[in-house]
């Protein structure tokens, strides 16, 4: 983000932001965040508002399991596209 503060208001302005996606990114990364979107049969969920990722039999949850994903939820994800 880059952007002026105005120390006299206490104010920060966002003149641009860089919001990063997840959907075009090759090979592996690791993110953090909430949880916006889950599918009915929780086999895809959406972090962010920005990444849709899918859970197949491969996926390991570390502390929890599949049922356990919920709007709200703060999740770390490990990932390979």
């Amino acid at each position: 983000m880059f952007g002026t503060y105005n120390e006299f208001k206490g104010e920060l302005t966002a003149e641009t932001l860089k919001l990063k996606s997840f959907n075009g990114v090759l090979g592996r990364g690791e993110t953090e965040g909430v949880i916006t979107w889950v599918a009915n049969d929780q086999s895809r969920f959406e972090l962010n508002y920005r990444g849709i990722f899918d859970i197949d039999l491969s996926t390991k949850f570390d502390d929890g399991s599949k049922a356990d994903l919920r709007l709200g939820a703060e999740v770390e994800v490990e990932y390979v596209n």
